[in-house]
């Protein structure tokens, strides 16, 4: 990203903005500046119902798609509640839109949930025994 956050270049063609995965579970991530009815609706839900359906085809995990954006034209919240239930229905899939402000919000809310499972996890990494891991690899 730039100094004015704007990223230097899009996504790679057919593939999600952001993917996540953990466990089971996957969450692709399109992020959008488009606000507009017609930007919204002909540039990102189409992408979406396509990557999300191609992603958990290929991968078999239980797929969740999010676009992100600054504002949800209602005609894309219309989208989502009614074809991606009859899309998806099929498959461990699903999808909704958010805006930036909610999305931050709700990982603001969720920033001590999140930090004490880093911390765990950093704690459980120092803790391991790495050192006999190393010395199977190398030896």
């Amino acid at each position: 990203m730039d100094d004015l956050g704007m990223p230097y270049h899009h996504a790679p063609a057919g593939k999600s903005d952001i993917e996540l995965i953990y466990n089971n579970h996957a969450l692709l991530v399109e992020a959008t500046l488009l606000i507009d009815k017609a930007g919204q609706s002909n540039s990102e839900t189409s992408a979406i119902v396509k990557r999300g359906s191609d992603f958990q085809s290929k991968t078999k995990l239980i797929t969740c798609s999010m676009l992100v954006a600054p504002r949800i034209h209602f005609e894309t919240i219309m989208f989502f509640k009614t074809l991606f239930h009859n899309a998806f229905s099929s498959l461990n899939c699903s999808a909704f839109p958010i805006s930036i402000e909610k999305f931050v919000e709700n990982f603001i809310n969720l920033e001590e949930k999140i930090g004490v499972l880093v911390e765990k996890k950093f704690s459980e990494f120092k803790d391991a025994k790495v050192d006999e891991k190393l010395s199977k690899i190398v030896n």
